[in-house]
């Protein structure tokens, strides 16, 4: 309401013609709450509080609303029960309000840290991606997707506590750092529609370690892969330090020739990037049941949705986009 009010330079006739167009579902205002609503931030320097609770008890329903969604879009992560406290008006009150103004409190999402020179390159592998499709069109089968997960014990953000209340999903996100305490790493991978391990590395994940799984365990975990799949097979990885380590390059490339990706890879695989295998979309499966995903579930979960992946990423300019998908 200030904003609509201060957008129609404090008229409050052209207020209320605007609030009602933009609002029509929502009861409205008499047109003096603009002009006092604006006085009250003058005067007190916040909203109409719960100090003068025998004052609240005597206005009216509507009043009562409009206070409640004024609170919110001036604060829209604050509590219910802050609020509720701010306002004097009982939590439940409050909370059947906003859900009679349609608005629903939204989790944040967890993005990726990028840096500002993650951008193009994450595009750059896409418009690689694509060209490739267009002459083969099974090479979204062909390629083993991998990643590791590192289980640590440092603080996790609790997206139960964190909501945005909105009539519209805002694509609330907060960027998130990773790697930096691991008790234990897990390694997964996916090729078609099957899965591929996992596989856990006990202790610091070294270029020693992760050579040794090259050559010898990943062999192991790739007996149940087609034949004629694992000659014409693509090797995805990331860019950890041990992925980068010049014995493992130098495997990779007698191994995969032209045909492994990864940052210092033939295939350049962009730095913070793994939105874009359709790994991260079954990463919180995979650490609470790696062994119960079936066959429909990676099928769902892999070449329609890492094209939306793409998609998404694209649009965004390379920016992150996690937040923006359902």
């Amino acid at each position: 309401m200030i904003f609509v009010y201060h957008e129609c330079n404090n008229n409050s006739r052209k207020s209320l013609e605007l609030y009602r167009e933009r609002f029509p579902t929502r009861n409205q205002p008499s047109r003096m709450i603009f002009s006092r609503l604006v006085n009250c931030l003058k005067k007190t320097g916040h909203f109409p509080d719960g100090k003068h609770q025998s004052h609240m008890r005597n206005v009216t329903h509507i009043a009562a609303e409009e206070n409640v969604i004024t609170y919110f879009i001036a604060f829209p992560n604050t509590s219910l029960s802050k609020a509720s406290k701010d306002l004097g008006i009982p939590k439940t009150s409050v909370h059947r309000i906003l859900k009679r103004q349609n608005m629903f409190p939204y989790k944040i999402h967890i993005v990726q840290h990028l840096r500002a020179t993650d951008y193009d390159k994450r595009m750059n592998f896409i418009a690689w991606f694509k060209v490739m499709m267009e002459d083969d069109p099974s090479l979204i089968n062909k390629i083993l997707w991998t990643d590791e997960c590192k289980f640590q014990n440092n603080g996790i953000l609790n997206r139960q506590n964190s909501r945005y209340w909105s009539e519209k999903n805002p694509c609330w996100m907060r960027e998130s750092k990773f790697q930096v305490m691991w008790s234990i790493n897990v390694w997964c991978g996916i090729i078609g529609d099957t899965l591929v391990g996992p596989y856990f590395f006990e202790g610091i994940l070294t270029g020693e370690k992760y050579l040794h799984f090259l050559q010898n365990i990943l062999p192991i975990l790739l007996e149940d892969v087609p034949l004629d799949v694992r000659t014409d097979m693509y090797f995805q990885q990331d860019g950890c330090p041990a992925h980068n380590a010049k014995i493992v390059k130098a495997f990779l490339n007698d191994t995969f020739g032209e045909k492994w990706i990864g940052t210092v890879g033939p295939i350049p695989w962009p730095p913070r990037s793994p939105d874009l295998t359709y790994i991260n979309d079954m990463k919180e499966k995979i650490k609470s049941a790696c062994f119960e995903l079936s066959k429909e579930t990676l099928k769902n979960s892999t070449g329609r949705k890492l094209m939306e992946r793409f998609e998404n990423c694209m649009q965004e300019a390379g920016h992150q986009f996690e937040h923006l998908m359902q």
